[in-house]
């Protein structure tokens, strides 16, 4: 595929799995024999991990409004922006509902191969995000 095409594939599964809420497009646009780089504690870096990952956010900020802001593609990678504004409104890795609005970014780079995300490394700031939860003190804020 071209990397056109490719941007096209991620752009739609993010937003089917996102804007949908469907977890069960992982299974249409990932390999079975995927792999997560960016590990999280507790979820396997394979497919259902991805799905296990996703629906944990998915009932954790249920409203949440994800966008993507830019994506560049090469060959058979594709890097794609994301912000979004996640009222915390469930349970999420232990921290109980805040109602607080959080706002993340993040960097998720995509390779695939015939068609099917096969590979993924995601850059996000945690910190800032358990931080904004309350979990974690900002340093210096003496809270």
């Amino acid at each position: 595929m071209s990397p056109e095409e490719n941007k096209a594939q991620v752009r739609q599964m993010l937003t089917k799995l996102w804007n949908e809420q469907d977890v069960n497009v992982v299974d249409q646009y990932v390999a079975a024999d995927y792999v997560s780089h960016s590990r999280t504690p507790g979820i396997p870096p394979n497919r259902d991990g991805a799905k296990q990952w996703a629906a944990l956010q998915l009932k954790a900020f249920p409203n949440g409004k994800r966008k993507i802001e830019s994506q560049i593609a090469e060959d058979d990678k594709v890097v794609t922006r994301i912000s979004a504004d996640l009222p915390h409104e469930g349970d999420f890795l232990g921290i109980q509902p805040t109602g607080r609005t959080i706002h993340v970014t993040a960097i998720v780079i995509h390779r695939l191969d015939n068609s099917k995300i096969v590979e993924e490394w995601m850059e996000m700031d945690r910190l800032d995000m358990l931080q904004q939860l309350g979990a974690m003190q900002t340093p210096g804020s003496g809270s």
